[in-house]
């Protein structure tokens, strides 16, 4: 048995050793010996697989959500939905919506609706009027339909519309149709005036106001204002006389 000194000193199994007494020795039997410490492997595999199966049934979970079709959010238009089972279809009861003389006091909206044909050069005077309306203009809803029209009445519709909608006296929003019904009248005054001209000319312009009418019509809308765009001279306070 091996035996080894913790102070250095020299063996006793050695030619020079002494009778001194040797110090304290550290006795190093074979199962004793130095073993590798054992490295226990973590369990990464096991935690890996929970991940995976986590990630999984999240992925499962958004492929069904996306694929049920959600019920429409209650929209603030005093409409409600026809049940949960059926959220394709609005209910409207407006058996006790009525009109008041002071509307803007109960926030009753309106809708201005606006036919234009070669209306380019009113367009200006047109916007000055709707300016100075004094109905609140965030309770107003403006609807233009562009026909027929051979000028750029489009174009400078746009731009006053930009200019409007920027400014503090915008209104609520603003709606352009543009199209065509094959107005064949010309509008110089004996053509939109003459006998002759009166029937053609009318059908189709209640063609078009009708058209108009049906796309910007909802059931918010507590009036409707038909406003052609040469008028030259109207009261500011128009809205609130005919409430």
């Amino acid at each position: 048995m091996r035996k080894f000194f913790l102070n250095g000193s020299i063996s006793p199994l050695s030619s020079q050793s002494n009778s001194r007494s040797p110090s304290p020795v550290l006795q190093i039997l074979p199962t004793h010996r130095f073993q590798p410490r054992q490295i226990h492997k973590r369990p990464t595999i096991k935690w890996a697989l929970v991940l995976v199966a986590l990630i999984a049934f999240y992925t499962l979970g958004r492929v069904v959500s996306s694929t049920q079709r959600p019920a429409k959010r209650d929209m603030d238009d005093n409409s409600f939905l026809l049940g949960e089972d059926i959220p394709s279809v609005r209910f409207y009861d407006l058996s006790q919506s009525t009109g008041s003389s002071r509307g803007w006091e109960r926030n009753e909206r309106v809708l201005i609706c606006v036919p234009l044909r070669d209306a380019s050069p009113v367009l200006p005077l047109f916007f000055s009027h709707m300016r100075n309306l004094t109905y609140p203009h965030h309770l107003i809803d403006l609807a233009f339909l562009v026909s027929d029209s051979t000028d750029p009445t489009l174009q400078t519709l746009l731009h006053h519309l930009s200019i409007l909608q920027q400014s503090s006296l915008r209104f609520n929003q603003a709606l352009v149709f543009e199209k065509d019904f094959g107005q064949g009248v010309g509008q110089a005054f004996s053509d939109r005036h003459g006998f002759e001209a009166q029937g053609p000319r009318r059908k189709v312009m209640a063609r078009a106001r009708n058209w108009l009418l049906t796309n910007a019509l909802t059931a918010e809308y507590s009036w409707v204002y038909w406003r052609d765009a040469d008028v030259e001279t109207a009261p500011a306070t128009i809205l609130e006389v005919h409430c």
